[in-house]
């Protein structure tokens, strides 16, 4: 499995490498991100999210277990639905999709560097990476992206 302290430092280190995003939150489930959008301050958006990776084992025999382990993020900023236009709406997902290309793009980067974060993104799926816009998900609009990354062993 990912270590979760090394998965949670590289994803908080985009509020320093982004200029428009304004804080990351690590949630483990749906409920506690929904606490997390409710709670959160306007100045604190756009937000990254993530949640905790789960982990499948893969093996061809006990010598050679790797985990999948599948991640996903979210860049929001929180909304008031009845008062949404559709030009707040449309600036609101630029913005955010803007910031997740970005956070793509270094995601993109830091694999080739492999003292990154001890190897993190060595063996992530580039190939898998998936983008879904997210409309009034848990009071926020935005984006989010899932990906899997491989590990050794246990």
């Amino acid at each position: 499995m990912i270590s979760i302290k090394t998965y949670s430092a590289y994803f908080e280190g985009f509020v320093g490498r982004s200029a428009e995003l304004k804080s990351f939150h690590l949630v483990s489930n749906e409920a506690q991100m929904q606490s997390c959008i409710r709670d959160m301050a306007a100045s604190t958006f756009p937000a990254l999210i993530a949640l905790v990776p789960s982990a499948d084992s893969v093996a061809q025999n006990v010598d050679s277990i790797l985990e999948v382990n599948s991640c996903l993020i979210y860049v929001v900023s929180k909304i008031d639905s009845t008062t949404e236009t559709g030009a707040s709406f449309l600036a609101n997902m630029d913005t955010t999709q803007s910031i997740l290309t970005q956070i793509k793009n270094f995601m993109l980067s830091d694999r080739g560097q492999h003292s990154v974060f001890n190897h993190l993104l060595e063996r992530i799926d580039i190939n898998g990476m998936h983008t879904d816009p997210e409309y009034n998900y848990l009071g926020a609009n935005g984006w989010s992206l899932s990906f899997s990354i491989l590990t050794p062993g246990f």
